[in-house]
């Protein structure tokens, strides 16, 4: 069952014998309502659905912490926890292998767990805005990961591992901090939507050719020579390029 009980100046929330496929809480409870949500601990649930959902207008209303105990969760398919307070994820996430869906937007996370690799059949990744600098280097083993919205984060650099996402159809990292993208992004062969607007990218690699698939590009906002704009006309199956806002720089200035 699920159980809302209080442990110090927070609530906990109790996942424990369940066996129902799919359980949401909203913040519904009047507990939930009245309480400050800090825990959420999870024993023997075989549930593959779970949702957690925090009040953006009440932080009172979030969770702030996630549990070892989550790794328990191993039939687990979909994890929602969005627009909560969590600002860390335990490595024992890692052992939930039968994961498909993960939403993690709208919290204060400034780093992924290592373990996250562990996660094969992952196909939806959402960890858009949060705190990360980086994202780890053991998400090139998704392999059948097909979204990945990583936008409105902190992060500087893509490793060239991103590559090995083969079967990836949208990739969103705008709003970061991104100077340059890999020229392994061409790795990318099934790749649709590429959003890397409101970066300060002043190159892109002539390899962004290569994604045959590729029919929506956004680069706005970033520092993009004219050159750069042109070597997109390589892309056949292009419907959709955005270049608004782009800060045109000559060759001299390049890296500055």
């Amino acid at each position: 069952m699920a159980r809302i009980t209080k442990k110090g100046q927070g609530l906990t929330i109790q996942l424990g014998n369940l066996q129902e496929p799919c359980i949401s809480m909203l913040n519904q409870a009047d507990e939930v309502k009245e309480g400050v949500i800090k825990y959420l601990t999870c024993h023997n649930a075989r549930i593959t659905q779970l949702t957690i959902l925090g009040n953006p207008s009440n932080p009172n209303q979030q969770l702030t912490t996630i549990k070892d105990t989550i790794g328990k969760l191993r039939v687990l398919k979909n994890l929602n926890l969005s627009h909560n307070n969590l600002r860390s994820l335990p490595e024992s996430i890692g052992r939930l292998t039968q994961l498909k869906y993960l939403f993690l937007a709208h919290n204060q996370l400034e780093n992924l767990p290592i373990s996250m690799g562990r996660l094969t059949k992952l196909k939806r990744l959402h960890v858009e805005f949060n705190r990360l600098s980086q994202l780890p280097i053991t998400l090139s083993m998704l392999g059948n990961l097909l979204w990945m919205h990583a936008n409105n984060n902190q992060i500087q650099e893509l490793d060239p591992t991103i590559g090995n996402l083969g079967k990836l159809k949208s990739l969103h990292i705008n709003n970061n901090r991104l100077k340059g993208l890999p020229a392994t992004i061409n790795g990318l062969q099934h790749l649709i939507w590429l959003n890397v607007s409101a970066n300060k990218l002043q190159e892109i690699p002539v390899t962004i050719g290569d994604l045959v698939a590729l029919q929506e590009l956004n680069v706005s906002d970033n520092k993009l020579r004219e050159a750069q704009i042109r070597c997109l006309n390589t892309l056949s199956k292009l419907k959709v390029l955005n270049t608004q806002n782009q800060i045109l720089i000559p060759q001299s200035q390049v890296g500055n």
